[in-house]
């Protein structure tokens, strides 16, 4: 998950909203998560949600599937969120569009092969780690990839033996 992203692995969308100081909101009052992607027009993310306190944040969930069925969700989208509270009597009030926006990028970097991997510091023996290393240096071939270039990063994983691979670095 990389925050104000939209990836392929995400699954769901916490919204935080802040609900006002007012007494007919509370218990009664609803707030609706509305979207949309470009130019395109706010739709509802679910089902409105009940507030259970006022002159605090209420934090609404959205699924993969509402976000991803907004008019116009593909891949370069960036999606805007507003929230409408509804007090008790009725009265819809829309918020200001969230100054976060998120950008849809479901595509995959093209799959490659890691290049070299040398251990540094010490006594070198090649495709040898020992107990007198500092460091490895790993080269990674990136692909001309435009989607790579300003927010694109790279994590190196390891592992040894059978172990699962984790995070280095």
């Amino acid at each position: 998950m990389a925050a104000g992203k939209w990836n392929s692995t995400n699954t769901g969308l916490d919204v935080t909203v802040p609900i006002a100081n007012d007494a007919s909101l509370n218990t009664t009052g609803t707030v609706q998560i509305q979207g949309k992607v470009g130019s395109n027009s706010y739709a509802s993310l679910g089902d409105a949600a009940t507030i259970s306190a006022i002159n605090e944040n209420k934090t609404v969930s959205i699924t993969a599937a509402q976000l991803e069925a907004l008019t116009g969700f593909a891949d370069a989208g960036v999606v805007t969120l507003t929230a409408i509270l509804t007090d008790a009597a009725g009265n819809a009030t829309t918020g200001t569009a969230s100054s976060t926006t998120i950008t849809i990028d479901q595509t995959v970097p093209t799959a490659f092969t890691t290049g070299s991997a040398v251990t540094t510091g010490g006594t070198v023996a090649a495709g040898k780690w020992n107990s007198t290393n500092t460091g490895l240096d790993i080269t990674v071939p990136i692909a001309n990839d435009a989607s790579l270039n300003t927010t694109g990063t790279v994590q190196i994983q390891g592992k040894v033996g059978s172990n699962s691979y984790a995070s280095l670095g």
